[in-house]
């Protein structure tokens, strides 16, 4: 995965929702200036293929990297960023519109707070914990508290 801090307009939102939730990394607690990268989603029905996906559905996941102990951080696209489905000005309006906004309706489960720690970077004593799922609440305690994880 290609990991940027991405400054400006670019990257905005994500960097945001990180910096605000999490500004001290969990696992080395340093104050961490975020780096992210996107995983994109593989395109899933016949619908999806023929006339595209619409805009929620283009990414599954942010990966965030501390770039002071390379832990990276997995949080679901939906956690972060809700875009509008359509703007009124699509080149597909009416019943393509309706059909995409329940198709992705449809499918739509509310985020249950929790993080993938795909890698605890260079602090060896927390390799156990790489490849859980933990409450982002749990990782901000973790981030304020003294004892590491």
């Amino acid at each position: 995965m290609d990991f940027k801090r991405r400054e400006g307009f670019i990257g905005k939102i994500p960097r945001e929702w990180i910096e605000r939730n999490l500004p001290k990394c969990p696992f080395c607690k340093e104050p961490a200036l975020w780096e992210f990268a996107l995983e994109k989603r593989e395109k899933d029905s016949t619908f999806e293929r023929v006339f595209g996906q619409i805009p929620q559905k283009w990414y599954k996941a942010y990966h965030f990297r501390c770039p002071k102990c390379n832990a990276i951080l997995e949080v679901p696209a939906d956690a972060i960023m809700k875009m509008p489905i359509m703007s009124d000005g699509s080149l597909f309006p009416g019943i393509l519109k309706l059909v995409k906004q329940y198709e992705y309706k449809k499918d739509e489960k509310p985020w249950d707070g929790n993080v993938l720690i795909e890698s605890v970077g260079t602090i060896s004593d927390l390799q156990n914990v790489a490849g859980t799922r933990v409450l982002l609440k749990t990782l901000q305690e973790w981030s304020s508290s003294k004892i590491q994880g």
